[in-house]
């Protein structure tokens, strides 16, 4: 009995790693504007998905929190999708300024857009994925920029 049930539970095991779309993604997101950011992504059907991030800041020494909504299309490679979306961001940022060095605290929000490709392993629960797009910075100044990231993480599946 115990063999069978060990059986079963690998076999079980296989079986989810072989399906090509995951559920949830949990890993770690580096780019501009957050860098060493938690990230998690979640798929609500085959196209669409929610992918938040909260870490640490690339502007000054703070947090950013992001939230995005996106829809993921498939290329010809199992695996590989292309996505595209946009969502907020908000960050609490400290920088120093000035010629004494003065602390100065900042709300950062904003909106972003962003366009990028991912690759799932087939083998393997691991999904990595690249994305660029603008943000527009609406506190503490209204400002333009742009945005890139690098994601990795472990891929859940249904």
């Amino acid at each position: 009995m115990k063999h069978t049930l060990s059986f079963f539970f690998c076999f079980s095991i296989l079986f989810c790693f072989a399906q090509r779309n995951y559920s949830t993604a949990i890993g770690i997101k580096g780019g501009y504007p957050s860098y060493g950011s938690f990230n998690i992504k979640h798929r609500l059907n085959g196209i669409q998905a929610i992918e938040g991030s909260i870490g640490g800041s690339a502007i000054g020494n703070g947090i950013i929190i992001e939230g995005l909504y996106e829809f993921n299309n498939p290329l010809k490679e199992n695996g590989l999708e292309w996505y595209y979306g946009g969502g907020v961001i908000l960050g609490f940022i400290k920088t120093v300024e000035g010629s004494n060095w003065e602390e100065k605290n900042y709300l950062l929000s904003g909106i972003k857009s962003v366009i990028g490709i991912e690759y799932t392993f087939e083998d393997f629960p691991l999904n990595i994925a690249i994305d660029t797009g603008p943000i527009l910075v609406i506190t503490p100044s209204f400002s333009f920029t742009w945005a890139g990231s690098l994601s990795i993480r472990y891929c859940i599946f249904n």
